[in-house]
């Protein structure tokens, strides 16, 4: 389903040559299923934000005072702000919309921040301060699910993946990525960066694909290159493999398929995932899309009109027969727009 809305959100129409001959037909595509989503999503993000500043009004309610509910809405929108939220959300409902199916990751990330205090020197000059310790603080994320890079519980029988006993996620990460996650105590077991560097110099450890049975066509246009393939000389800049399977018990993170550098608790006791269909189905995770509502309707229109088109071709530029000789009955005559055929009779 994925592979067919993605070859119908393109337009993709295979080229197809006349018989016995190199001349192509007609192949033109009729964006249906694009025109449909692209439709459909503009009035389902602002219902869900709004086109307003704040994405949610907070009212006060019982003790409640104004200015807490009012302190509320302004944290409200400042998570919204540095998780991306919208941006994230609009790729989930484009998700959900041609594939029938999306999902996101919720997460924490801890940052540190410099403070702002300005002080004034004996000259009168206002300088910063920069003698301040930095503040660390903790931001929410949100990010988009890669459906090719996820593998859901195949016992979850309803939209909600939280549903599920596991889930499984992909992550392509560099060696640059592996230092940053030697300061999170959760992590353990990573190669030191004289063990990457002489590794990854040699190219002794090729980029895995623990997922590659969920992307057949690595060849689409409009599609970035393969991720196993580095995209920089930088040997630490090339791509490494990490696997994260979650359970309500527990959380296991594995590098390369040979070392596990998380394996833990999970002290939240969710999945950390939503997901949510456009068409949901029964006893089944994945639900209707809109590529799927209006397949035939795209196919049949792009199969009226190059067969219009190649009728058009035939009699603007018809093929012509040109009588060689008698003797030879019962020819297998192939024809083309503009082909000259020689027959014996």
């Amino acid at each position: 389903r994925m592979e067919t809305a993605d070859d119908l959100i393109r337009g993709y129409v295979r080229v197809r040559p006349w018989p016995n001959t190199d001349k192509a037909r007609s192949a033109l595509s009729v964006p249906l299923s694009l025109e449909a989503c692209e439709k459909l999503i503009r009035p389902l993000y602002l219902a869900i934000w709004g086109s307003g500043k704040d994405p949610f009004e907070v009212t006060p309610k019982g003790k409640t005072k104004a200015a807490a509910a009012k302190a509320q809405q302004s944290l409200l929108r400042w998570a919204v702000r540095v998780s991306q939220f919208k941006e994230g959300s609009r790729l989930t409902l484009k998700s959900i919309l041609q594939y029938g199916f999306g999902c996101g990751f919720d997460g924490w990330e801890i940052d540190e921040i410099e403070q702002r205090k300005y002080i004034k020197n004996e000259s009168g000059e206002v300088t910063r301060d920069r003698s301040l310790p930095k503040k660390t603080i903790q931001r929410p994320t949100y990010e988009n699910g890669n459906l090719r890079n996820i593998i859901f519980d195949p016992d979850c029988t309803s939209q909600d993946p939280n549903s599920g006993r596991w889930i499984a996620k992909r992550i392509q990460i560099t060696a640059y990525d592996l230092d940053d996650m030697r300061e999170d105590d959760t992590y353990k077991n990573i190669p030191t960066q004289e063990e990457l560097k002489r590794i990854l110099a040699h190219k002794d450890e090729p980029a895995k694909d623990s997922m590659q049975a969920l992307k057949p066509n690595q060849t689409r246009e409009y599609q970035s290159q393969d991720d196993k393939l580095p995209s920089s000389k930088d040997p630490l800049a090339a791509p490494l493999e990490l696997v994260e399977y979650r359970t309500r018990e527990r959380i296991v993170t594995m590098l390369q398929r040979s070392i596990i550098v998380r394996n833990e608790e999970n002290k939240s006791g969710e999945l950390s995932v939503h997901g949510c269909s456009f068409i949901d189905v029964l006893n089944s995770l994945f639900g209707y899309g809109v590529t799927i509502l209006v397949s035939g309707e795209q196919r049949f229109s792009q199969g009226v009109l190059n067969s219009g088109v190649d009728s058009l071709a035939l009699k603007l530029n018809p093929s012509f027969q040109q009588i060689k000789g008698i003797g030879a009955q019962n020819q297998t005559i192939s024809i083309a727009p503009g082909k000259v055929i020689t027959v014996e009779g």
